[in-house]
């Protein structure tokens, strides 16, 4: 069984540079320039999924963070990504501020327990300032994204959480 915590691994996932401003339009931008949605790039359900959940209500719970998601059968695991944007998204969000981190996930539709885990820990790690500060901050890709992944897989630890 694959361990849980396989599900982070963020090679090829950040676009350090998002240029969209609109919310719609940077959930578009991101999975177009990642990899790691290679199988979602050209599956208009996915992106109606992600767009219609932003529509019932907004992914952006504050401090400049956002987690667009949607279930989809275009992926066979989780995948995650990050988009930086330096100038700000109009994303809605709670407390009205512009997003500057924007996550999206596409889970496949059996994966729910495993995705809940992963949001869970998302929002613990996204907690803290400093992190948020230092991704903006940094422009080496492969520096964010080991940066992610060593939170990620110390939050996910102290969570004590085992394979699923």
């Amino acid at each position: 069984m694959r361990r849980a915590t396989a599900c982070f691994d963020f090679h090829g996932c950040v676009v350090p540079d998002l240029q969209s401003v609109d919310k719609f339009d940077a959930i578009t931008e991101l999975v177009k320039r990642t990899a790691v949605f290679c199988d979602v790039k050209n599956n208009p359900a996915f992106l109606n999924a992600v767009f219609n959940r932003e529509r019932e209500r907004s992914t952006g719970f504050g401090h400049g963070v956002a987690v667009a998601h949607a279930k989809t059968e275009c992926v066979k695991r989780i995948e995650i990504a990050l988009g930086i944007s330096h100038r700000g998204i109009d994303f809605d969000s709670i407390d009205r501020l512009p997003v500057h981190l924007l996550f999206l996930i596409a889970t496949p539709p059996y994966k729910s327990e495993i995705y809940l885990k992963l949001l869970s820990v998302l929002m613990t790690v996204m907690r803290n300032s400093d992190l948020r500060e230092k991704l903006l901050a940094l422009t080496d890709v492969n520096q964010i994204e080991s940066l992610l992944d060593e939170r990620f897989r110390c939050c996910y630890r102290t969570k004590t959480l085992d394979d699923i």
